[in-house]
């Protein structure tokens, strides 16, 4: 049996700030060093483990809502 450890992961632009979050879904036998990593234009700010896949999407779907009522959502419309 495939065994995975979910995450929601938080990052952060470089360029003006903003923010997103989402879920990953990592092999068990990884390096989690190599497995997560940002885009080079952005920087990690929290990595969380979830129970499971869906707890990771709740997770990360209620941050990013969160980071839209506070304008600070990396695809903010108007941004």
């Amino acid at each position: 049996m495939e065994k995975y450890t979910y995450f929601v992961i938080g990052e952060r632009s470089k360029e003006n700030g903003r923010n997103i979050a989402y879920a990953q879904r990592i092999h068990n036998c990884n390096n989690l060093l190599y497995a997560i990593h940002p885009r080079k234009d952005m920087e990690l700010v929290s990595i969380n483990a979830c129970d499971t896949w869906k707890e990771a999407q709740e997770i990360a779907r209620f941050w990013n809502e969160c980071y839209q009522k506070n304008g600070t959502y990396l695809f903010q419309k108007g941004a």
